[in-house]
């Protein structure tokens, strides 16, 4: 069972005969002096979205996932193929890969791993539910603005273009040809490469 105080963006549980997953979520003070938890959801089968308001005082079914460990092994088409640790293939495309299909298509070495979170429907299809990678990733930085002498580390972000066509904003310090390192969590800059 789950609080949902407990709730987080990415939890998903069970209400109502449906799985949701929480896609964002704020603590709301109500009009006779109780509390909630006001959440936008996605129905993970028909992928419909709604907000809901959970009530403090009740308890929500927690949905459990496989999960499993993927190894990259090629990209062909729309699709990247990994394998699992029975080295049977798992084919996934831009949709269930979201903000890290670009990097299968840059040459790394090693190429990060994902855990994949699925659940089986009815049919015995697998539902993706979530997609995220073991470890961070460095990627060189193919365009931005450069740097002014005399800024510091601490001065305001630009945009950057990396490898891949990824997108992301990085320090002043940080100059065209400069390998930056990304959090596994969001892609988002970390820090500069030595």
């Amino acid at each position: 069972m789950i609080d949902p105080n407990d709730i987080r963006i990415g939890s998903i549980f069970k209400k109502d005969g449906k799985v949701w997953k929480v896609l964002d979520k704020r603590h709301v003070k109500l009009s006779k002096g109780g509390a909630a938890q006001q959440v936008k959801c996605i129905d993970l089968l028909s992928k419909s979205t709604v907000d809901m308001r959970l009530n403090v005082n009740e308890t929500l079914e927690e949905a459990f996932l496989n999960k499993e460990v993927l190894t990259f092994s090629y990209m062909g088409g729309d699709t990247v193929t990994f394998l699992n640790a029975d080295y049977s293939g798992v084919e996934l495309n831009e949709v269930d890969l979201g903000i890290l299909y670009p990097l299968f298509q840059i040459e790394m070495n090693p190429m990060p791993k994902i855990e994949l979170g699925y659940m089986m429907d009815e049919n015995n299809n697998r539902i993706i539910v979530s997609v995220k990678l073991l470890e961070d990733v460095a990627l060189k930085v193919v365009q931005t603005a450069d740097s002014i002498k005399g800024e510091t580390a601490k001065s305001s972000d630009k945009p950057a273009v990396l490898e891949g066509d990824i997108k992301t904003k990085v320090p002043s310090h940080v100059n065209t040809g400069d390998t930056v390192v990304l959090s596994k969590v969001d892609l988002s800059y970390m820090h500069k490469k030595i």
